[in-house]
C-alpha cells in the first residue's frame, strides 16, 4: 500500500481423489495359512510388483484449503508484523485393512475434519542503537473431528477361532467365552 505499509494475501487448494493404497506382505508367517484355510490368499511376491490382494478397491480423498493475511507497518524505529491465517482439510479413506482376499476386516473407514486458525502480532523496536526490543504473541486455536468405523467380514470368525485354538489348543474357547459372558453365539 505504501513504502511503510505491505499486505499480502495467500490461498491455497488442493484435492486428492485416488484409488490408493495398498500393502504387500513381505512375510508368508504363520497367520498366513490361516487366512488361506478360511478361503483367502495373501500376496507374498516382491514389494514392487504392484499386486494384491483385496476385497475392493481403497478410496483416498482429501481436501485441503488455506488463506493467509500478512501485514508489516514501519513507522520510525517502530515496525508491526500480523499474520492471520486459516486452514481446513477433509479427509476420508476406506480400504481393506487385512490386505487379504479373505473377507476378515473389509471396511475401515477414517473420516476427519481438521479447522485451524492462527493469529501472531510482532512489535519490534530498532533505532540503530545499543537498545532494540521484540515483543510478541501467538494464538493458535484447533478443532479436529475424527471418526473410524471398523467392519469385520465373514471370515473373521473363523480366523479368530484359528488364532484362539493356535494359541490354547482348543478351537472352543470363544464359544465357551460367549456362553459364559451370556452372548449369542458367533459374536
Amino acid at each position: 500500500a505504501s513504502d511503510d505499509l505491505s499486505i499480502r494475501f495467500i490461498g491455497d487448494v488442493s484435492k486428492i481423489n485416488e484409488v490408493c493404497c495398498g500393502v504387500v506382505n513381505l512375510v508368508n508367517g504363520p497367520t498366513g495359512a490361516l487366512v488361506r484355510a478360511v478361503g483367502g490368499n495373501l500376496y507374498t511376491g516382491g514389494p514392487y510388483d504392484r499386486r494384491l490382494y483385496l476385497n475392493k478397491d481403497p478410496s483416498n480423498a482429501v481436501n485441503n484449503d488455506g488463506v493467509s493475511m500478512h501485514i508489516d507497518w514501519k513507522h520510525g524505529p517502530m515496525s508491526i508484523s500480523s499474520i492471520t491465517a486459516a486452514r481446513h482439510q477433509a479427509a476420508k479413506f476406506s480400504y481393506d485393512t487385512d490386505f487379504t482376499s479373505a473377507d476378515l476386516v473389509p471396511t475401515n473407514l477414517n473420516d476427519q475434519r481438521i479447522h485451524t486458525f492462527t493469529q501472531e502480532l510482532r512489535a519490534s523496536f530498532n533505532n540503530g542503537g545499543a537498545v532494540t526490543g521484540l515483543l510478541g504473541a501467538y494464538y493458535f486455536k484447533e478443532k479436529v473431528d475424527y471418526d473410524n468405523t471398523l467392519g469385520y467380514g465373514a471370515d473373521m470368525r473363523n480366523y479368530v477361532t484359528g488364532l484362539v485354538a493356535g494359541a490354547t489348543g482348543s478351537f472352543t474357547v470363544l464359544t465357551s467365552l460367549e456362553a459364559a459372558l451370556g452372548l449369542p453365539a458367533g459374536t
